[in-house]
């Protein structure tokens, strides 16, 4: 398995090198059941910190290309019955919100499907602005008096 950096890669260090093994893995340069380079020895082999392969093999057992057997390593998890059920293109999102795959097809979509998984935002039509605004002002109108100052030290 060699992997090679040009140092022209537009993404993150540990997403070039994601990229490179989980195609190295579909291909069969690597096969199931094979184990995976230590972190430390990739880490010395690429010249790179241990954070970054530490995140690149996350993303691979997250995918669930690669399983991990405790003081054993990181070994190849999938064989061919379950190959297909990996997606094997890699998505790219366009500038006009459309989304172009490694072959260069392009499928339009529009933000109404899209789903936000990000922990910090609210969904506007599930909140209950109109309930919360009214025991806000509720429990204000409550303590007016004492708005100013410290809470209980207890």
């Amino acid at each position: 398995m060699d992997i090679i950096f040009t140092g022209n890669e537009q993404d993150p260090l540990y997403k070039a090198l994601y990229v490179q093994i989980r195609r190295f893995i579909l291909n069969g340069t690597i096969k199931a059941g094979m184990k995976l380079p230590s972190i430390r020895s990739l880490c010395e082999q690429l010249n790179v910190s241990k954070t970054t392969i530490e995140t690149t093999y996350q993303m691979l057992l997250e995918e669930g290309i690669v399983v991990s057997k405790p003081r054993s390593g990181l070994f190849v998890a999938f064989s061919d019955q379950i190959l297909p059920l990996i997606p094997h293109i890699e998505v790219v999102t366009t500038s006009k919100g459309e989304i172009e795959n490694e072959h260069n097809f392009t499928h339009s979509i529009d933000n109404d499907t899209l789903i936000d998984f990000s922990l910090l935002t609210v969904d506007k039509h599930s909140f209950p602005a109109r309930t919360w605004k009214s025991v806000w002002n509720e429990a204000l109108n409550q303590h007016l008096c004492s708005i100013h100052q410290y809470g209980d030290s207890k």
